[in-house]
């Protein structure tokens, strides 16, 4: 069964990596909160936890365009180990965009599969639809291209659920 997540995470990251201007056109202003931290350490485990790791990723996916959208960045932020360093870097961006005066509009993606890797590694395999990105309240806006996408996922195991703990763009 394939599943309909609004989410435009490699849009917009790829859209920040990408560029010939090798000086950002804005400044990321430093976050207002703090990254944010679990009371207790993540432990990495095995154990299922409360949710399963299909349905976290599902709920991340869908926080991250919620955030995009919105510009809201702390429920993202709060799925996500405050040493995931790709994390980091999107809810920076996305804060960034926003109180420049900039929008996303990030349109769904189609998840594909999620595979286990291996221990707590995913592969998550999704189809795109194209986003559209306001880096500033004067910047014209561009558009990303949809498209297949193939994403390895780390999580940690938390209290009754998981948090990201680092995710990357494979080639496909």
């Amino acid at each position: 069964m394939l599943r309909r997540i609004p989410v435009a995470l490699a849009a917009v990251a790829l859209l920040a990596a990408c560029g010939s201007d090798p000086e950002p056109k804005i400044a990321v202003p430093t976050p207002s909160t703090p990254a944010p931290t679990s009371a207790s350490p993540a432990v990495e485990s095995s154990a299922p936890a409360t949710e399963t790791p299909e349905a976290f990723i599902e709920r991340w996916a869908q926080a991250s365009v919620t955030m995009q959208n919105s510009g809201e960045v702390q429920a993202f932020a709060n799925l996500n180990e405050a040493t995931c360093a790709p994390c980091s870097k999107l809810v920076d961006l996305v804060g960034g965009y926003y109180a420049a005066g900039g929008s996303i509009s990030a349109e769904p993606w189609d998840i594909q599969k999620i595979a286990r890797q291996s221990g707590t590694t995913w592969r998550v395999d999704v189809l795109t639809a194209p986003t559209r990105v306001r880096a500033s309240r004067n910047a014209s806006e561009t558009q990303t291209d949809g498209g297949a996408v193939t994403f390895q996922m780390t999580l940690k195991s938390s209290a009754s659920s998981w948090l990201m703990s680092d995710y990357v763009q494979l080639a496909r």
